[in-house]
């Protein structure tokens, strides 16, 4: 597979990551924010997912 060949920094690009994240948005209520922590977790889908799960962790936890 190739996420598995690719290992936990398999790279996306910046359309999939616009694609991805307006998704996850809407899924989950949530907004990303903006910021150089998400700029950089962008760079691969492990990073990313990890960077959504902890904004989705902090909204549920307000």
């Amino acid at each position: 597979m190739e996420l598995e060949q690719g290992g936990q920094e398999l790279p996306v690009n910046s359309i999939l990551v616009v694609e991805i994240l307006t998704q996850v948005e809407a899924r989950y209520g949530i907004t990303v924010p903006t910021n150089e922590e998400t700029a950089r977790s962008t760079r691969s889908v492990y990073t990313f997912a990890a960077t959504a799960l902890k904004v989705i962790k902090e909204r549920h936890h307000s």
